[in-house]
């Protein structure tokens, strides 16, 4: 069996050169990166006993180069000035509580995110929205693009005012005679600030792909563990002056304000408050401190618009789960660890009433300017992924009521259009709100991070797991489906014009649940059995399985999808996303008792953050 080249509508950022040279023994194609199958030779055969370990290499280069270009880029989006708010959070809760429902928040969040990159492998979709269409329909899918909408556009809004309010602080700590020779460029928490921010923006609001970010990732990567190592040497040189220590008010020093009393916040520089170690004071706080670690934590929506640029199958799937993962748990948590517990130990609750620790007074004089103005450069890119993820999940509600040809004509004005009207919205809100990040915080969490981040992605499971979804029982469920934008652009317009497989139901990846890009080994080169057959347009037309082509395989030439191991119900497909044996303990677990306990902590942090938001 042998395989024409790919063409060049592939995957963008994986360069890499692992097998021979000739086009049909190599796994990755030298220009492209989209995968192909290395030509199949009986098993014993001295060309497959050679082919063997150059493919499996190649295997795992595909591998660890996603995952390597996904970090940077999933760190960009996750800590784009989240860690500004931790100090505030941490001091409201103390560290043993604080540190706990960190844990709880960062497990959550991988467990949902786990479980949405599985959903579209096994549904064949490449977005968050065509996966909830699958699942649940349209008024499910509309649901679905709502909440992504909150949650990212009060993202964006948030960080429009963090960059007013850490930049005015900044340019007041280098020169503090501004306030009197320009009070109009630092005023207003930072108002013309702001403007400036988007004006430095302009060359990267247009992107069309998140790979586009890498180079900035990085260097932005590199700023945040700049401020990290600050936070904790500037708290470790005071000797952790508000750790545990219940301040008593001095003589003369009076509360700054009533609702500062209760911890003990005067108007001396000297009084810092307490930072408890264990124990708080309310219920309200503990609320709105984990409205500030479901905020930070949330990934789902920048992580799905990922799917199409990720390599096909399964190796995309978890690569990028495990990036994901290890971005939420692994970086991101010690990251927002660090900034919360240094940051309060050193200010204490002072960091409250602004939420953002940079924006008080570390002592540091014109460092802690030139920190400030550093991280605000640094972390300008960290908009765009927000913005990005903003359009698609507009652009997919609107695209909806489109023709493909109109998809595709329109795609470049369209994206400019939402593109200039998201950006200047948000900043208008910014600009009427300035300083109102913790209001910003705890709406935008109390909805949009208890839909996308827990809500949806748990009730999509349940839907899979007994065959309740629309896409397992209805054979034409897809046929209806909304046109995705990364399959009409993947395209010519004489493709999307002509193309009959647009209003088909998407196939999974593999032909009886073995994935073309699991890794090669000795007994799978056998091809003798002549089932073992696949399209190689399906491999590189698009990343998952809704992205394939009718006009090669002769078993997808057929108008009914491709049957995968396992029993047809309802007369659809059979996913395979239900394990065989539900029973076991660890799938009772994993599959109810975890999702039971999610949507619980969910609830309840969303209702006391909107009483704490409205009172």
């Amino acid at each position: 069996m042998k395989l024409a080249p790919p063409d060049s509508s592939s995957c963008r950022f994986l360069q890499l050169k692992c097998c021979s040279v000739e086009a049909n023994d190599r796994l990755l194609n030298d220009t492209t990166g989209r995968a192909c199958r290395p030509r199949v030779q009986p098993l014993g055969s001295a060309e497959a006993q050679q082919s063997f370990r150059p493919a499996f290499f190649a295997f795992v280069c595909v591998r660890i180069r996603a995952q390597l270009w996904l970090l940077p880029l999933l760190m960009l989006a996750i800590n784009g000035g989240a860690q500004l708010l931790l100090s505030a959070a941490f001091a409201q809760t103390g560290v043993i509580a604080g540190t706990v429902f960190m844990i709880i928040t960062a497990a959550a969040n991988c467990w949902t995110s786990n479980k949405l990159c599985w959903q579209a492998y096994y549904t064949g979709q490449v977005d968050y929205e065509s996966l909830s269409y699958a699942v649940g329909g349209r008024a499910w899918k509309i649901i679905t693009e709502i909440a992504v909408f909150v949650l990212l556009y009060g993202t964006l809004v948030n960080a429009w005012v963090q960059q007013g309010q850490t930049m005015s602080a900044g340019i007041k700590f280098v020169n503090p005679d501004i306030v009197n020779s320009a009070p109009w460029l630092v005023n207003g928490n930072g108002r013309i600030l702001m403007l400036f921010s988007m004006a430095a923006l302009i060359p990267a609001i247009f992107m069309n792909n998140m790979s586009s970010l890498e180079l900035l990732a990085d260097g932005s990567f590199v700023m945040v563990i700049v401020s990290v190592v600050w936070v904790i040497v500037n708290c470790a040189q005071k000797g952790f002056p508000a750790l545990d220590k219940h301040c008593q008010l001095p003589v003369g020093c009076v509360p700054a304000e009533d609702d500062d009393y209760d911890y003990g916040i005067g108007t001396c520089d000297s009084c810092y408050g307490t930072f408890q170690v264990s124990g708080f004071t309310t219920m309200e706080q503990i609320a709105s401190a984990i409205s500030v670690y479901g905020f930070i934590f949330y990934i789902q929506p920048i992580m799905m618009p990922m799917l199409p640029e990720m390599p096909p199958g399964k190796v995309g799937v978890r690569a990028l789960s495990v990036a994901t993962c290890v971005t939420i748990a692994g970086t991101s948590f010690i990251i927002y660890w660090c900034c919360g517990f240094f940051g309060a130990a050193d200010f204490g609750v002072r960091a409250i009433p602004t939420g953002n620790y940079l924006s008080n007074d570390l002592g540091q004089g014109v460092a802690q300017g030139v920190l400030n103005i550093l991280y605000i450069i640094a972390m300008l890119p960290s908009i765009c992924p927000f913005e990005y993820c903003t359009r698609h999940a507009v652009d997919s509600f609107i695209t909806a009521f489109m023709k493909p040809e109109h998809v595709y004509k329109t795609f470049r004005w369209r994206n400019i259009l939402l593109a200039t009207t998201i950006y200047l919205t948000s900043l208008g809100l910014a600009e009427l709100f300035p300083g109102k990040t913790t209001k910003v915080i705890q709406i935008t969490s109390a909805f949009g991070v208890l839909g996308v981040s827990y809500f949806v992605p748990i009730i999509n499971h349940w839907l899979l797991l007994f065959g309740w979804a629309g896409v397992q029982r209805h054979r034409n469920w897809m046929r209806k489906a909304p046109i995705s934008v990364d399959r009409v652009m993947g395209m010519t317009l004489h493709e999307v014009k002509h193309h009959s497989a647009l209003r088909k139901q998407p196939r999974p990846m593999d032909v009886d649940s073995d994935d073309d890009m699991d890794p090669p080994n000795k007994a799978n080169l056998d091809d003798t059995d002549p089932s073992n057959t696949f399209s190689e347009e399906s491999l590189h037309k698009g990343a998952f399985a809704g992205d394939y082509d009718t006009s090669t395989s002769a078993s997808a030439r057929s108008t009914e999808p491709l049957r995968v191991k396992g029993a047809i119900k309802g007369g659809a497909l059979d996913y395979e996303y239900r394990p065989k044996n539900l029973l076991t303990p660890w799938n009772i677990i994993d599959c109810f008792a975890i999702p039971i306990f999610i949507l619980a902590f969910g609830f309840w942090t969303s209702i006391e953050t909107l009483k704490l938001a409205f009172t």
